[in-house]
This record gives structure tokens, sequence and C-alpha cells, in this order.
């Protein structure tokens, strides 16, 4: 029989590091980590839109050992890994492909597409996975500075329209870089794409805290409508039409919405190349001018290539 005075000094001993601490670390970290995010979406869809990639990969990068256990293994990353899966067998028909013997320098190995889907599917997925451990008192606080950001953001983007992107050249000759007005207006109204994304679930947060919250909500989702027509920023208007239906259809429906919404999308990827190849109606559109913009008809011309290819 074990001594039990012996016993009792032995689990009353200190250790040098309990389990409690190393999840109250992570769980700390994770919460970091979500709120440097929400900081910094605003900044980065005003100023630098490419930097959300390796942000999100620096991100997911640093979270990989604070995924929750839960997490790491689920029906969604083996979704993720089977449409990796299918987007690697994809770059079989792309018209580009690289050129292995020129890879002996560091910098054209960014040329291989499959390389870097495998990376963004392991870090970005990461991060994903270890938000969702993020403590939801620091989810709520977080979602609330979100909120703000993009109203900031929204109201900003539409002072620039008016003042024909003057603040950002400026800023961009302080930088001591080019300025070029054209560029500096494409460059501003990228910043719909983000709020397109974010805006309906910061939006449904918001409106479920009170009053003052849902009329910021209500005013950035009409600052982001117009502000994208008035930049003729189509994909992101219809982005953010197509939330809007979405997000009401599962406010509603529930999960009978959400598994319809990716029923459609998954016999979109499998008919568009149908439609687009071969004697489509819509393949026909670029060369018979039947699109209002040159921008349409030069992706519909890609789109039918690619799909022959396929």
């Amino acid at each position: 029989m074990t001594d039990a005075p012996a016993a009792e000094a032995l689990a009353d001993a200190p250790t040098p590091f309990r389990l409690s601490q190393v999840s109250h670390v992570a769980t700390a970290w994770r919460d970091v980590v979500f709120l440097v995010a929400v900081l910094l979406i605003p900044l980065l869809a005003y100023g630098g839109n490419l930097a959300f990639s390796p942000l999100a990969a620096a991100l997911g990068a640093i979270c990989l050992p604070v995924i929750p256990p839960e997490r790491r293994r689920s029906v969604g990353l083996a979704l993720l890994a089977a449409l990796l899966a299918w987007a690697l067998i994809s770059t079989s028909w792309a018209y580009y492909q690289p050129e292995l013997a020129h890879l002996e320098k560091s910098r054209n190995v960014q040329a291989l597409t499959g390389l870097k889907l495998v990376l963004q599917l392991s870090l970005y997925g990461a991060l994903v996975a270890a938000m969702v451990g993020v403590r939801r008192e620091t989810a709520q606080q977080g979602l609330i500075i979100l909120g703000v950001g993009l109203a900031i953001l929204a109201a900003v983007v539409l002072i620039e329209f008016i003042t024909s992107e003057k603040l950002y050249l400026t800023l961009k000759t302080a930088l001591h870089q080019k300025a070029r007005p054209d560029l500096a207006k494409r460059n501003v109204a990228r910043a719909f794409y983000p709020i397109a994304l974010l805006i309906w679930p910061v939006l449904l947060h918001l409106w479920r805290r009170d009053n003052r919250l849902r009329a910021m909500g209500v005013a950035t989702a009409v600052m982001a409508f117009v502000g994208a027509i008035l930049y003729r920023t189509d994909a992101a208007v219809l982005a953010l039409a197509a939330g809007a239906v979405a997000g009401a259809l599962s406010l509603r429906l529930g999960r009978v919405a959400t598994l319809a919404a990716m029923g459609v999308t998954t016999v979109y990827f499998v008919l568009t190349p149908l439609i687009l190849g071969g004697g489509g109606a819509v393949a026909g559109l670029a060369g018979a001018g039947g699109v209002a913009k040159a921008s349409w008809a030069a992706r519909i011309d890609i789109w039918r290539f690619t799909a022959h290819l396929i």
C-alpha cells in the first residue's frame, strides 16, 4: 500500500509547469493574435491589400502550437484537404507552368503554385482553427473594435472619393513612393473587398449589442454599398448583396441555408467549365462584345480558355 502522508506531500509539491498553465498561456496567445488581426484589418484594407496574405500566413504559423485539441481533427479540415487536392490537380491544365530549371533562385520559388497552395491551407487553416478557441469576451470586444474600424474605413473611402483620393496621394508622397491618380483610385477602391467579406457577421454582432452600435453597423453597410457603387467595384457590390441575402436566409432557415449554400457553391464549381467552355452562352460574350466593360470581356476570355483546357 502507498504511504498516505507521502502521497499527499507528492501531490502538494510544486511542479515546474502545470497543464493548466499551458492552457492559460495558449488561450491568452490566441486572444492576442485575434486582437492584432482585427486592429490591422482596417489599416491593411486601406493601405495595403497585398499584405493580407503574408499576415494570415504569419499569424497562422505562430498559432500552430495553440490550436485547440478538438479542432485538430475535424470535418472542416478534411474538406479543405480535399479542396487542396482538387486545386493541385487543376494546376496540371494551367496555361502557365513554372520552369523547374529556374528555381535555383529563392525568389523564383514563388512560381510554384502547388507549394503556395499547400502552405496556404496549412497556415490559413491553422489561423482559422486557432481563432475558434478565442475567449467569448475577447471575441465580443474584438468584433466591436472591428466594427468601429470598418465604419471609419468606409467613411474615409467616401471622403477619398469626394476629394479625388487626396489623402492617399499625400501619404504616398510622404513615403517617397510614386503617386499616380489612376492607381490611387483603384487602390482605395480595393478597401470594399474586405468590407464586403466582414460587414455582415460584424453587423449581426453589433445589432445584438445596443442601439448605438446597431446604428453604426447599419451606417457602415450603407456607406459600403454607396461607396462600392460610386467606385464601380462591381464584385464588391455583388458580394455585399449576396452576403445580405445569404445572411438573411441563414438567420431564417439556419443550418438548412448553410448546407444549401454549400451545395450551390459546389454545383457552381463543377458546372462553370461546361457553361464557359464549348458553345456555352456565356462563352460567346467576350467575342460578341456583349459585356459592359473591357475588364469583364478579358476575364471571360481567360475563363473560356481555361475551360477549354479543362
